[in-house]
């Protein structure tokens, strides 16, 4: 166990160091999150339907932030198909280095960075009236920390799986924007049609939404907050060991 965590150390660093070197993604990572959070969040507070008059940013900003959670870990497969393409995963091969901390040194890059992202909105949403329950703020991070690790470990394995960029861009937007558009993320699903609030109940981001909001309005005791961490705490568990399995196999 030792030596994962020394191995798993090694690797992080080594990413971050990639990272900081050309920080331009992650800034990018933030321009669209921020032209929601100042274009469309003000339309809620005129929108009614369940939505109190002033409580906009407390009902939007969760949603926006499970957004950027999806959305910036669904593409960071793209690495591992530059290391194949690269000779990098080949070269992986002839060392010691456990696949286990390969892949947590990537993982634990990739949450750091959507946590700072993260951390950026929330100040700019608080400079813009954001009223969130202070303890269930730190709740929600972990939420999402388990979201970005879920989806970031899923975009590793399927770009292991298909090695190939057209083929995993179509993959990712053929799964991720109907799980966006399905889990009330831009507005409550309490407006969609009886059929479309069937589906997203199916959907586990329509649960991380909906806690996000219960957490940020200081409810982090409603079932729907255990809820969503049972979910993505069992879904980021099966994905590991799934992409763990898939590393080792393109390693060997």
């Amino acid at each position: 166990m030792s030596q994962i965590l020394k191995e798993t150390r090694l690797m992080f660093n080594w990413n971050m160091r990639m990272t900081l070197r050309n920080p331009v993604w992650p800034i990018f990572g933030l321009i669209q999150p921020i032209l929601y959070l100042l274009l469309f969040a003000p339309l809620l507070d005129n929108l009614g339907n369940g939505i109190p008059k002033g409580e906009g940013l407390n009902v939007f900003t969760p949603g926006l932030l499970v957004m950027m959670g999806m959305f910036n870990a669904a593409f960071a497969g793209i690495y591992i198909l530059e290391s194949l393409q690269n000779g990098v995963l080949e070269r992986m091969r002839v060392t010691p280095i456990s696949r286990t901390a390969l892949l947590l040194g990537l993982l634990l890059r990739d949450v750091l960075v959507f946590l700072f992202e993260c951390a950026i909105l929330i100040a700019g949403a608080l400079l813009l009236g954001l009223d969130p329950d202070p303890f269930g703020l730190v709740l929600l991070f972990a939420m999402l920390a388990l979201i970005n690790l879920t989806i970031g470990t899923l975009s590793y394995g399927l770009a292991l799986a298909v090695r190939n960029q057209d083929a995993f861009f179509q993959t990712i937007q053929f799964f991720v924007v109907p799980l966006q558009l399905l889990s009330g993320i831009l507005l409550p699903m309490s407006l969609a049609p009886r059929i479309l609030r069937n589906i997203s109940e199916a959907n586990p981001f329509t649960h991380a939404v909906e806690a996000g909001r219960y957490m940020v309005a200081g409810n982090s005791g409603d079932s729907e907050v255990f809820l969503a961490f049972g979910l993505f705490i069992v879904l980021t568990l099966l994905a590991f060991n799934w992409v763990r399995g898939s590393l080792h196999k393109a390693a060997a």
